[in-house]
């Protein structure tokens, strides 16, 4: 006689079909992360000192009804990053690439100028949200930091290798 655990306890096809079905499962529900995962890692991205002083100061003064737009906003991230991912993945180029041989050069400095300009404001708000976080601990005010504070992070970025610029920033 065969084994009690081996028969058919589930009315779709017994034991074997139910762990057939839960593997399954398992199987879809990391695919699906592995396309959305990117995504939401995307999203979160600009979560940095500026920008949680602005979520705090946006959700006082509105509560919760901005939070569609944060919800929303994540999900249009998660489809361009796997957009994005399968375009590079088929055409073997990024979508700046794509966008410089389509459409020629001066469709694409437009926005690579943009981008520059929006990294070096962010770089400086960090630059600034150090000064004042030593001001707050020395009493010195922000603006003397500004030039140490600049300097110490080009030293970092021009000598350290990469493993100790990202064990310093992790």
């Amino acid at each position: 006689m065969a084994d009690a655990g081996a028969r058919a306890t589930t009315p779709h096809g017994g034991a074997r079909a139910l762990r057939a079905r839960s593997a399954s499962r398992w199987t879809r529900l990391a695919a699906a992360l592995a396309v959305i995962g990117p995504g939401m890692i995307t999203a979160n991205v600009d979560n940095d000192a500026g920008g949680i002083a602005t979520y705090s100061q946006a959700g006082a003064e509105f509560g919760y009804s901005l939070l569609w737009a944060v919800l929303l906003g994540t999900v249009c991230v998660i489809f361009l990053v796997e957009m994005s991912g399968r375009f590079s993945i088929v055409s073997g180029h990024t979508i700046t690439d794509a966008v410089r041989k389509r459409f020629g050069f001066a469709a694409f400095i437009m926005p690579f100028a943009a981008a520059l300009l929006v990294n070096l404001l962010v770089l400086a708000s960090e630059i600034g949200g150090v000064c004042v976080a030593l001001q707050l601990l020395t009493g010195i005010g922000f603006q003397v930091w500004a030039i140490p504070v600049a300097a110490a992070l080009w030293l970092l970025l021009w000598l350290a290798t990469f493993d100790v610029v990202e064990d310093g920033t992790a």
